[in-house]
């Protein structure tokens, strides 16, 4: 069982002060900003923005936005010079390297072929739209009525592609490759890849990050989530109670490394 995190920061602060080097591997909707009824109207708060673009200043920090969003989408989103992992990981992208997954890569044909039958049949169900993303396409019904949600379901089993499969999460159901690969390979290939004796910090909301708390067990994982069971270690109840914890590691981040508060976010 997950313990809320906000009564355990001494805890978490001891796990931070333990590693020079930190990895805040982080979700963008409904962790960063908050869920908005359409994509692209999740804008991202002030706020928010400021305690990331502070965290990533901060001695042996890293930051890393890991979102089922396009690679390009976030990265616009964010504005930030950061690690970006798209499309749940499957393009990564940093100062210094680029990755997209070969298979993924290979298989967009057949996506896009899908795309046009998908698009033709949702048609008519309002409040249903397709997100194509490139490697992997959503169909979202957060605005439909809810028994849209069966129909969006057969529609996307009867047009899915061979070498995809379906995930479902929150008011959408996404059509990905079927590789071994999802956001907790991605976060595991950049500290493998980019740093050495790394921490890692993972935080998001939806049942597509719960592969970063399976495959880092030991690390500092936090879901955001109210009520809904969940491998993290940790938990915050929504957007504000996550950063309040993100305030909070940076400065004890901060102190710990004799950084001061320098230009700490309020």
């Amino acid at each position: 069982m997950s313990t809320p995190a906000l009564s355990a920061l001494d805890a978490i602060a001891d796990e931070l002060k333990q590693s020079d080097q930190i990895l805040f591997a982080l979700d963008y909707d409904g962790t960063l900003a908050p869920i908005a009824p359409q994509p692209e109207l999740a804008a991202f708060p002030s706020p928010a923005r400021q305690v990331v673009e502070w965290l990533s200043q901060l001695p042996g920090v890293h930051v890393a936005i890991v979102s089922g969003r396009a690679l390009e989408d976030v990265k616009a989103r964010v504005a930030l010079p950061l690690i970006y992992a798209g499309n749940h990981g499957l393009e990564l992208e940093g100062p210094d390297f680029a990755y997209r997954h070969p298979q993924a890569l290979e298989r967009t044909p057949e996506l896009t072929e899908a795309i046009l039958a998908i698009n033709h049949d949702i048609s008519g169900l309002a409040g249903v739209r397709l997100e194509n993303k490139g490697l992997t396409a959503s169909v979202h019904f957060r605005n439909a009525a809810p028994e849209a949600a069966q129909a969006v379901a057969s529609i996307l089993k009867r047009h899915r592609p061979s070498g995809f499969r379906l995930h479902a999460g929150k008011k959408v159901i996404e059509l990905r490759p079927d590789v071994d690969w999802h956001k907790g390979a991605a976060v595991c290939w950049i500290m493998d890849n980019c740093f050495h004796h790394t921490r890692a910090f993972a935080m998001g909301d939806d049942l597509t990050d719960e592969d970063m708390y399976i495959s880092l067990p030991e690390q500092i994982t936090v879901c955001v989530a109210e009520h809904r069971a969940t491998h993290a270690r940790y938990r915050v109840n929504d957007v504000d109670e996550a950063l309040e914890l993100l305030r909070f590691c940076g400065g004890v981040i901060a102190a710990h490394r004799g950084a001061g508060q320098g230009q700490r976010p309020r």
